[in-house]
């Protein structure tokens, strides 16, 4: 056989079977994509609020806050969006852009080959729902992320008797019950076709999008601690933010780092959250809000207030290759979760506290 002089359209060396993509950058697509089930399951888990940061760090301030609401005058149009603001979950952006660029890259090899992505298969499903577990494969496996590990083995003594055990972090199971996403099927399917992949024209430029794509997602979950947003300053609109102490307080007063204006802080929270009263949210994301801006609401509560009929879901979330994310009138499939509007549920909370005050 001829020598060939292509190159691989990413790292430039040469392409020995003549594709797009050598061997060695068509393999780390694959990694790439199978990682993103876990990865998912863990920005699920940090924007409920459940994941761990790390001391904060000096340095500049990051394109994508990991924290719990911003109001900007920007931001990704989400479901529940009702008003002009758009204030953002954290996550928002890289959520919506990990869901964008998996399903795109899946559409366009579904085109090329003349085909439909089997998304609900049972298959697919399950290839899916594994590579959500790769966290907890062995130490010698290529897929263990000891940073990650979803469950722990321990071997213990019990009146005499060696016996095996596995802890599970509640977060953790939690989602990994949770029904797996279109997402999640679009991005095991595509690692399913690694030499189709390698053989697209676009194919290093597909490689890159995944990959600066799945960076930023890290970033969201790895995130260090950063100053809390607390809301827009009331006489300028800049972001206001501050570090919580190691109790999770923040100061009372705050300085606008534009205007030098001071403020009460638990005074800009208020207003900030009161901004967001008609936006639609998940039950883990309310938890997560309200705790954040002073007022926590278990979700405990939340399910018992939903039950006695004190809120009412406004609708369900639901994703799909066709439309993407939004928020629905009637639940499309078993495992959408039910969305309630934040002021509805700050309202019973606020009646709540009075009858417990009385």
């Amino acid at each position: 056989m001829a020598a060939t002089n292509r190159q691989c359209g990413r790292c430039s060396r040469p392409a020995a079977d003549n594709l797009t993509l050598c061997q060695t950058c068509g393999d780390a697509v694959v990694a790439d994509l199978l990682s993103v089930p876990a990865l998912w399951v863990d920005l699920q888990i940090t924007r409920a609020g459940l994941g761990k940061v790390t001391a904060h760090r000096a340095g500049g301030r990051p394109a994508e806050t990991p924290l719990p609401i911003r109001t900007a005058a920007r931001g990704p149009k989400m479901p529940g969006n009702l008003f002009t603001a758009r204030p953002a979950m954290q996550g928002d952006t890289v959520l919506a852009a990990l869901g964008n660029t998996v399903s795109t890259w899946a559409r366009l090899l579904a085109e090329h080959l003349a085909v439909d992505i089997p998304i609900g298969a049972p298959a697919l499903v399950q290839l899916a729902a594994n590579n959500r577990a790769r966290r907890r494969l062995p130490e010698n496996s290529t897929g263990h992320e000891p940073n990650r590990t979803t469950a722990v083995i321990e071997h213990r003594l019990a009146k005499g008797k060696r016996i095996r055990t596995v802890r599970t972090s509640r977060a953790d199971a939690d989602m990994l019950t949770e029904p797996v996403t279109v997402v999640e099927q679009a991005a095991v399917w595509l690692a399913c076709h690694p030499l189709e992949v390698r053989q697209l024209a676009a194919a290093a430029e597909l490689a890159d999008d995944i990959s600066q794509t799945l960076n930023r997602v890290r970033h969201i979950v790895d995130r260090p601690r950063e100053p809390r947003p607390i809301g827009p300053c009331p006489d300028c609109k800049v972001e206001l933010r501050e570090f919580a102490d190691d109790r999770g307080n923040l100061p009372t007063f705050t300085k606008c780092s534009a205007c030098k204006t001071m403020h009460v802080v638990e005074n800009v929270m208020r207003k900030s959250l009161d901004d967001l009263r008609d936006r639609l949210l998940t039950v883990a994301e309310i938890v997560r809000v309200t705790h954040d801006f002073g007022s926590p609401v278990a979700r405990a509560t939340i399910y018992r207030w939903s039950d006695d009929r004190l809120i009412e879901p406004r609708g369900w979330m639901h994703a799909d290759k066709t439309y993407g994310t939004r928020i629905t009138d009637h639940q499309i499939q078993r495992g959408d979760p039910q969305v309630f509007r934040l002021g509805d549920v700050l309202d019973v909370a606020a009646d709540d506290e009075e009858g417990n005050a009385a």
